[in-house]
């Protein structure tokens, strides 16, 4: 496989964060104008003739504008569309290699049961030790999603995910013990489970991102 350097989208935009205000304030002067009537006033009509335009010559802060606009609940000026959302999402990772791009891909196949195409994007992902991918790949194993269920393949992904930082893989692997009869060593797992994430939870702002399977 390819070796891509992969990148978050706050390097990716040189942003703070990934909120609209933010994105606009780093977009080409010649769109900024537009942009911020389409995401503030919701008047998009000067907008929409561009997209096509930023298509084509791959305007990356745009690109991720457009994704997220599409992916929001009409938040940020345009109407939800999840089709669309996965066409920008897809190109953000295909071409600019932008993590929260491909993460964001392969929920939406799961959500569309585009199973293939999430199931290679988390492998993808996976390559550079993504807790969520790992954790996500883990439930494809233990479910038989795809591809052909392998309780000891799903118990390597949840291991890894959670070396990687992932708070709900031990869960994961807290019920596979338990399917193995370990009930001894899925109860020990699953208290410092508990404990660990409510500690988490009550001093990590990021704490709602080390609990996503997928």
């Amino acid at each position: 496989m390819e070796n891509k350097h992969f990148i978050r989208i706050i390097d990716f935009l040189n942003i703070n964060d990934n909120s609209c205000d933010e994105i606009i304030d780093n977009i080409d002067s010649n769109l900024y104008s537009i942009l911020q009537r389409c995401y503030k006033n919701k008047g998009c009509k000067d907008f929409l003739p561009l997209i096509p335009k930023i298509d084509k010559h791959n305007i990356k802060d745009a690109t991720a504008l457009i994704f997220i606009m599409y992916a929001s609940d009409g938040q940020c000026g345009l109407k939800k569309d999840r089709k669309k959302a996965i066409y920008w999402a897809k190109k953000m990772f295909d071409n600019f290699n932008v993590i929260e791009g491909g993460e964001a891909l392969a929920s939406m196949y799961m959500q569309n049961k585009q199973y293939k195409n999430a199931y290679d994007t988390y492998q993808i992902l996976a390559t550079i030790n993504n807790h969520i991918s790992l954790t996500a790949l883990g439930g494809f194993y233990r479910k038989g999603i795809y591809i052909k269920k392998d309780i000891y393949k799903a118990l390597e992904y949840y291991q890894k995910a959670t070396k990687h930082g992932n708070l709900s893989a031990p869960i994961k692997i807290a019920g596979i013990y338990r399917q193995q009869r370990k009930y001894l060593k899925s109860l020990v797992l699953l208290v410092k489970t508990i404990a660990k994430r409510f500690y988490i939870a009550t001093t990590d702002k990021d704490a709602q991102e080390r609990f996503r399977e997928m």
